[in-house]
């Protein structure tokens, strides 16, 4: 099945000069007990991607992408909630690290999913890894949100995006950086494989086992974090969730 699938419908983008256009070809033949005969044999011309779905597909994508990034940057979608009142406005509090990981594995199974219905033309299936990704940030989120609701946590102004994914009130951190590097490249490892395969992959149940490492450690790590009852009257490195 995996063989038919890549004679078909294979990474597309070698066929996109072609129109997503693929020659196939075919022997029409029967065995009538003294030797196989062919019939017929010849080349048929299979189109891979229907344009106007590329482009819709394409159009949702960039849609997705662009109102979650600006919902991001404007609102509280990726910032620190604090557990009580503050007087920093919502456009200038830290990037929260677990809403950014839960934030980045939604876009990637979003991008692929339309990605595979763009190709298929049908509804296609969500493997058992996508579940295990968005799971593993779901939960990483719903553990630091937990945290963060059982102290006071300081909450500073943002220093800029990755200053605050990357640091807690101590600076930076070597626990966010891997959680970071792993995450990125996972996540961009996934979308190749999509784009090439033309199927979500299963990833190994180690590389599940490593993200959900490295999502457990930053989780712990934020239960020591700098916690005060007032307000800094200068404002130190950023404190990003």
């Amino acid at each position: 099945m995996d063989k038919l699938r890549e004679v078909l419908s294979g990474s597309p983008w070698r066929d996109a000069k072609h129109g997503f256009q693929r020659d196939l070809a075919y022997t029409v033949s029967f065995n009538d007990g003294s030797g196989e005969r062919v019939i017929a044999s010849g080349k048929l011309r299979y189109q891979i991607v229907q344009v106007p779905y590329l482009l819709l597909g394409f159009a949702f994508i960039a849609l997705a992408t662009v109102v979650l990034l600006r919902l991001g940057q404007a609102s509280a979608l990726l910032r620190d909630m604090p557990p009580g009142e503050t007087k920093i406005p919502v456009q200038s509090r830290t990037f929260s690290m677990a809403r950014v990981q839960m934030a980045w594995w939604f876009l990637i199974v979003l991008i692929s999913y339309v990605w595979l219905w763009i190709v298929s033309e049908g509804i296609p299936g969500l493997s058992t890894g996508a579940l295990g990704l968005m799971g593993i940030g779901s939960a990483t989120y719903l553990a630091a949100a937990g945290v963060d609701a059982s102290k006071q946590n300081e909450l500073f102004e943002s220093h800029g995006f990755w200053n605050d994914i990357l640091s807690d009130a101590q600076g930076l951190t070597l626990y966010r950086f891997q959680l970071l590097v792993f995450n990125a490249l996972f996540g961009i490892l996934f979308l190749i494989y999509v784009v090439q395969n033309v199927v979500m992959p299963d990833f190994d149940s180690h590389i599940l086992t490593l993200l959900g490492m490295s999502a457990g450690t930053y989780a712990g790590f934020k239960i020591p974090e700098k916690q005060t009852g007032s307000s800094a009257s200068v404002t130190p490195p950023s404190n990003g969730a």
